[in-house]
């Protein structure tokens, strides 16, 4: 969530964003009457060492402290009892969030025809994900993955929910919630790059290869649940009725992890990228 709000000439508000995803920058000039409207600029900066060095003026040499080299062991000690530094498995090739779904690195294309049927649903052919494309937020690079990596792929751990209807309902609810464009004050992500090459919502199934008269699962995330409920209710007149899907068992980040492990084994343990 990257967000500025103005409230009044003398009241502004940013957000920058979680998980460290994003640095937000905020200056104000103060204006010299006690009427006068502030004079604001802003900026984001994605976390990145070297781009940290060129703000701060430093380099590899004067970067790091006392406190921050203390802070780093910290750190590395907390991520070994976390297992964070686990190896789960060895990806095939690099993905990445941001690319088009016809791209062969897109990171959604895995998600929805991969990772997914093969971990939340193996046995069911009429289940349909819907699902907003903020919701994955790093990529994931070819060569060894560590457990650490699934969380950062996918930090949220939304639960999954379903809900029943005909493929004539069903077709016609997915078009309309394509067809939604962004609004950076409710999506997870205002990253524009994102919504250049992918769009705002995604489907694992084409609305026309559904059958009419046929009833599907349509699963999402709770996080999705409020959207999906709204397209439905204006399409239909009627609230949606929806459950938790395998509650309790697994999340939208477990089902990497669970990915991974089972289908992307290292040849080698000593395997590196």
């Amino acid at each position: 969530v990257r967000d500025f709000q103005i409230f009044d000439k003398q009241c502004v508000a940013l957000e920058s964003g979680k998980f460290l995803d994003t640095v937000g920058l905020l200056s104000c000039q103060l204006p010299d009457k006690p009427d006068a409207a502030l004079d604001c600029d802003r900026t984001y900066v994605t976390p990145h060492v070297p781009t940290f060095m060129e703000l701060t003026g430093t380099n590899a040499a004067s970067f790091e402290t006392e406190g921050s080299a203390a802070m780093r062991q910290d750190l590395l000690e907390l991520r070994k009892k976390l297992h964070l530094d686990d190896i789960v498995g060895c990806s095939p090739a690099s993905f990445d969030p941001h690319a088009a779904l016809d791209d062969k690195h897109s990171m959604w294309e895995l998600y929805l025809q991969r990772v997914l049927p093969d971990t939340l649903f193996p046995h069911d052919s009429l289940a349909v994900v819907v699902a907003s494309t903020g919701a994955l937020r790093y990529k994931l690079f070819k060569g060894q993955v560590e457990l650490d990596e699934t969380y950062t792929v996918s930090p949220f751990k939304d639960v999954f929910r379903v809900a029943h209807m005909s493929g004539l309902v069903m077709g016609d609810l997915i078009k309309h919630i394509l067809k939604q464009t962004p609004n950076m004050r409710t999506e997870r992500s205002s990253d524009v790059a994102r919504f250049e090459s992918l769009p705002l919502w995604v489907s694992s199934k084409d609305p026309k290869d559904l059958q009419d008269n046929v009833v599907y699962d349509l699963i999402f995330v709770q996080f999705d649940e409020a959207s999906v409920s709204s397209a439905y209710k204006s399409l239909t007149g009627r609230e949606l009725e929806s459950s938790p899907f395998r509650e309790g068992e697994v999340d939208s980040r477990s089902v990497w992890e669970t990915y991974i492990r089972e289908h992307w084994p290292c040849k080698d343990s000593r395997q590196t990228v």
